[in-house]
């Protein structure tokens, strides 16, 4: 993956290198019916990513600017790599709102397909959604060392993680998903990551 190495946001050393190879798998199974919630993969296009819509009120990349929490995913299959925890922060000028996630994750209802990456420990409210979620669907990784190398963790562990503690960037990442296909899958495997 020398991609990662050359890519944006030091994509090889941080939770990216989770996250980039899983949005495309979703995005190569799912197409162009995909709706991708926040700019990232963009920045990875070299890659030869599906021309897809992104929803991204602060991104200068071409993306449709409308918020996340209005759009309507009736039907789409949603990609969102880190870009839950900063709504409702004051990220990129945005409002700050408790409600915001909340209102994101009820209009994940109407998605036929979603895959959401949520880095742990920097957003107190995405995370506890997150936590308080149907587990089926849901699935933590920890970060092990300073390496960037991933393993599986669970909801109790994943609570006590740590936003650039004790390694930079995120130190878990919940994946949440109502896709069987990466739900039936070892997502470590060659396919993914």
């Amino acid at each position: 993956m020398d991609w990662l190495k050359r890519g944006h946001n030091w994509a090889a050393y941080n939770e990216r290198a989770i996250e980039v190879p899983l949005g495309i798998s979703f995005l190569n199974r799912h197409g162009p019916n995909t709706v991708e919630v926040g700019a990232v993969l963009s920045y990875y296009k070299e890659r030869g990513i599906i021309q897809h819509p992104i929803i991204d009120l602060y991104d200068i990349a071409d993306t449709l600017k409308v918020s996340a929490t209005e759009y309507s995913y009736l039907g789409k299959d949603v990609l969102s790599i880190s870009t839950l925890e900063h709504l409702g922060k004051g990220d990129f000028g945005e409002v700050t709102s408790d409600k915001l996630p909340k209102l994101f994750w009820e209009r994940m209802r109407y998605a036929r397909t979603y895959l959401i990456t949520s880095p742990l420990g920097y957003n107190s409210i995405s995370d506890s959604l997150i936590f308080e979620a149907d587990q089926r669907g849901v699935f933590y990784l920890k970060k092990l060392d300073i390496n960037n190398n991933w393993g599986y963790s669970n909801l109790e562990e994943a609570k006590e993680l740590k936003y650039g503690e004790p390694f930079g960037w995120a130190n878990g990442l919940a994946v949440v998903t109502n896709d069987l296909y990466y739900l039936e899958n070892d997502i470590f495997s060659t396919d993914f990551v």
